[in-house]
């Protein structure tokens, strides 16, 4: 889920990456905590910032791993 409103580009390229992620490690966290961290770092490199808006927003809620099978 998101805790803000963010820009419909930004969502996309967000949520993509973290499905692709997830369907590689079928770990929900990791999968968050992967790609929050890469955007966080990609940000760094390109804007030499990264306000959180653009890496933060989403969060996993309900279980702490996607393990036990997908989410629904």
């Amino acid at each position: 889920m998101s805790l803000w409103q963010l820009r419909d580009i930004e969502a996309v390229e967000q949520m993509r990456a973290f499905y692709t992620l997830y369907r590689d490690t079928g770990d929900v966290v990791e999968a968050l905590n992967s790609m929050q961290r890469d955007r966080l770092a990609r940000l760094r490199r390109d804007l030499r910032k990264a306000p959180p808006g653009l890496w933060a927003p989403l969060i996993v809620q309900g279980r702490s791993s996607g393990k036990e099978g997908p989410i629904r």
